[in-house]
């Protein structure tokens, strides 16, 4: 996750967010949460795209690799295929090799920090 910059203290608190003391970030945490929400019940109900054909993959190793690079690169919005950047990035998790990501299109909340390479991926 990327490091948010933080809205000015105006005095907000709350005890389920203890952490938090903008009205801002209150309110950009919950926006984030129902996105989180909608897409997990899209997800259960329905995948799209490249999440419902690693779903289908039988080899569970590959399913898991990809679907963490799909998280990690984030589907892009406004595109006429979200996930064909990340399909261009994939690699078979059984070489051991790394995709190369210079140049892949992220998503909106992509996590992925080019200047850092693929050491995220390396750990």
């Amino acid at each position: 996750m990327r490091q948010a910059a933080r809205a000015a203290d105006d005095g907000y608190s709350c005890s389920l967010v203890p952490g938090l003391r903008a009205s801002a970030d209150a309110e950009r945490l919950a926006a984030e949460l129902a996105f989180a929400a909608g897409r997990l019940t899209e997800l259960e109900a329905e995948p799209p795209g490249l999440y419902r054909e690693l779903a289908r993959e039988a080899d569970r190793e590959q399913a898991l690799w990809s679907l963490m690079l799909l998280v990690y690169l984030s589907p892009l919005e406004d595109a006429e295929d979200p996930f064909d950047a990340i399909r261009g990035a994939l690699t078979p998790w059984a070489t051991g090799e790394l995709p190369g990501l210079e140049g892949v299109a992220l998503g909106p909340r992509s996590s992925h920090d080019p200047t850092r390479g693929t050491r995220t991926l390396e750990a």
